[in-house]
């Protein structure tokens, strides 16, 4: 079966994970953007990675942590 995520925020893209390991045989990512990730990002000032937008906030929670490591993310 084929099915297509719109957006490839950390929601996408746990969903489009969540479909192809539960046998979906083409599962694609429609993304709008520029870059992966959605609220997910990181910027660098004086030389310091900084975590910003949602990561910062679900830096606090392990199983989060895990998934954005999953995803290619982090």
């Amino acid at each position: 079966m084929k099915v297509v995520v719109v957006g490839g925020g950390i929601a996408g893209l746990a969903a489009a994970r969540e479909l192809a390991s539960s046998g979906f045989s083409q599962v694609r990512v429609l993304e709008a953007g520029t870059r992966w990730g959605g609220k997910i990002d990181s910027a660098v000032l004086d030389g310091v990675r900084l975590d910003v937008g949602a990561e910062s906030i679900l830096a606090r929670r392990p199983e989060a942590v895990a998934l954005i490591g999953e995803l290619g993310l982090g």
